[in-house]
């Protein structure tokens, strides 16, 4: 008679990875250009949370352009753009990563350079 043997059983680890706290990026609100002369525009916006700051920026909304990454954390951003074109139509949309690492990327918004 044949014996017929079981193959051995294979053990199998399962890692189990928890996600402990934030998840969600922050909430982006009430961005405006301010301060808007010939050559120079700042962005301002606010956060739910503390995060950093940096805007990306253009004549179309392929941008092109942006400011370094400010890593301070905070609600309240202000951002200076300088060297701009005069009499420009800008593109814009800024950034904001939390302490988690959860990046929140606006909409495109522009302004006008003065003449």
């Amino acid at each position: 008679s044949h014996q017929i043997t079981a193959p051995a059983q294979a053990t199998t680890y399962t890692a189990t990875f928890i996600r402990v706290g934030d998840t969600t990026p922050p909430t982006i609100s009430n961005v405006r250009a301010t301060n808007i002369n010939h050559r120079r525009a700042t962005i301002r916006w606010t956060t739910n949370e503390p995060a950093t700051s940096q805007v990306q920026y253009g004549r179309t909304t392929s941008y092109g352009l942006q400011t370094a990454l400010d890593s301070t954390l905070v609600t309240s951003h202000v951002v200076r753009l300088t060297g701009l074109s005069r009499n420009t139509l800008y593109h814009y949309r800024v950034k904001s990563r939390d302490a988690a690492g959860n990046l929140r990327t606006s909409g495109d918004f522009t302004f006008r350079t003065r003449r």
